[in-house]
């Protein structure tokens, strides 16, 4: 009875913000861009801001993932299996760290460009 109710009430919560988005009616008239004062170039400058605020995040997300990964292996007592999970955590971290800061040198030099 209780793992129903858990279910149900999570179901509602995930679903609910689903039906909001379906009434709501989406601003074409540029109401939003006039208000806010977005030119083009405002906009594209807002969204690469946006963009590399959301890498830097994910970027300190893998970051703290390295740190952990190292606190595993160093507290594994020897113990393999957990020795080659921390293992697999750090390449795996590395390998999103270098995806990460190229991503934000893709981006600088393309808006650069343009």
């Amino acid at each position: 009875m209780n793992k129903i109710f858990i279910v149900s009430l999570l179901l509602i919560l995930c679903l609910a913000p689903v039906a909001v988005h379906a009434s709501f009616k989406f601003d074409s008239g540029g109401v939003i861009k006039d208000a806010l004062q977005l030119t083009d170039k405002n906009m594209q400058r807002t969204t690469m801001d946006f963009v590399l605020f959301a890498l830097s995040i994910v970027g300190l997300i893998a970051v703290v993932m390295i740190i952990y990964s190292g606190i595993r292996y160093m507290t594994s007592g020897g113990n393999q299996e957990v020795i080659q999970n921390a293992r697999a955590i750090l390449k795996w971290s590395i390998v999103g760290l270098v995806v990460i800061i190229l991503s934000q040198v893709i981006l600088v030099t393309i808006v650069n460009i343009v």
